[in-house]
Formats: structure tokens, C-alpha cells, sequence
């Protein structure tokens, strides 16, 4: 019996992997009994047997593909659809489907072009509304500008605008 362990903590209906088979068919060839690998590995006997009862019978170790419905929209349709997006940016998801029918053929919901959409990352979001400025904002502009019309460039050097004043705070800093 050996004296290691692998630890496999493995819940009752989970699938093994491809490397736990072979590890299962491993031991066997080894000469392990079913009680040992069972005691080795830590996978239920009836688990052990049925995967040795396989490989005797010429059958793969790797996964055997599932049914199910196939999916509507494959990784290169993925692909196109990330594409379309980023062109239109704002465009609304019926006309993203139409232009996504365009280019691959592949007709979808909009309800599962939006799952989709969701898979590769990308979300909608409403864009914040900005209020436009008041007649007393745009009047009280309009003055300070009118104000500083007839000043000379030099006068234009000593005044820091919002946006530099970060800039300005990193060469500070960094002198």
C-alpha cells in the first residue's frame, strides 16, 4: 500500500477529470486493487470500477461531449459582435442585432444578443443628463469674458486654468 495522499476531496456526483481517470488507470496497471486506489485516491469504488471497466473496454478517458442545445452564437460570431459594438458604441440592441444579422447570418433575439453582450463585457448604461447653462450663467460669462478682452498675453501667462493646476502641482513636486 502506498504512503501517500492526494487529498481528493470530491463531491458525491461531481464528474472526474481526464487526469483523474488516468490516475484511476495508472494504479490499476500498477497492480493496485480497487480497495487501494479507493483508499489512495479517495473515489468511490463503483467509480473506480466503472472507469477500469471502460479502459478495459477501448473506451476514451477523456470526457464524453454532452447533449444539450447548441449554443447560438459561437466564439468568432463572438468575436464580430464585440467588433459591431465597438463601432457603434451607442447604437440600441435592435440595431445592433440587425447589423450583427448583416455581417454573420445569424439570427438572434434581442434577448440573447443582450446575454451575449453581457458574456464579452460590454453593458448598457444611461449616460448622465447635463444641464445646460442658465441665461444668468451664460450672461455672467459673457461678462468675464468682455472684462478680460482688451489684456495683453503676459497678463494671460499668470493665470492658471483648472486644467493646468494639476500639472503644475507635479512639477512642484517633482522639483
Amino acid at each position: 500500500m502506498p504512503d501517500f495522499d492526494f487529498n481528493n476531496e470530491m463531491s458525491k456526483n461531481s464528474e472526474l477529470t481526464e487526469s483523474e481517470r488516468c490516475q484511476i488507470i495508472g494504479f490499476h496497471k500498477a497492480g493496485f486493487s480497487r480497495n487501494d486506489i479507493n483508499k489512495t485516491l479517495g473515489f468511490a469504488k463503483t467509480t473506480i470500477t466503472r472507469t477500469i471497466q471502460n479502459y478495459r473496454d477501448g473506451k476514451s478517458t477523456k470526457t464524453a461531449p454532452r447533449s444539450g442545445r447548441p449554443r447560438s452564437i459561437d466564439t468568432k460570431a463572438e468575436h464580430e459582435l464585440k467588433q459591431i459594438v465597438k463601432k457603434c458604441k451607442r447604437a440600441s440592441v435592435p440595431l445592433l442585432n440587425e447589423k450583427f444579422r448583416e455581417k454573420t447570418g445569424i439570427q438572434v433575439s434581442d434577448r440573447t444578443l443582450i446575454k451575449y453582450l453581457h458574456k464579452i463585457g460590454f453593458h448598457s448604461c444611461i449616460p448622465v443628463a447635463k444641464p445646460l447653462l442658465s441665461s444668468q450663467q451664460r450672461e455672467n460669462r459673457l461678462n468675464w469674458c468682455l472684462e478680460r478682452k482688451e489684456w495683453s498675453v503676459r497678463k494671460w501667462a499668470n493665470v492658471i486654468w483648472s486644467d493646468e493646476i494639476v500639472r503644475n502641482i507635479q512639477k512642484i513636486l517633482e522639483s
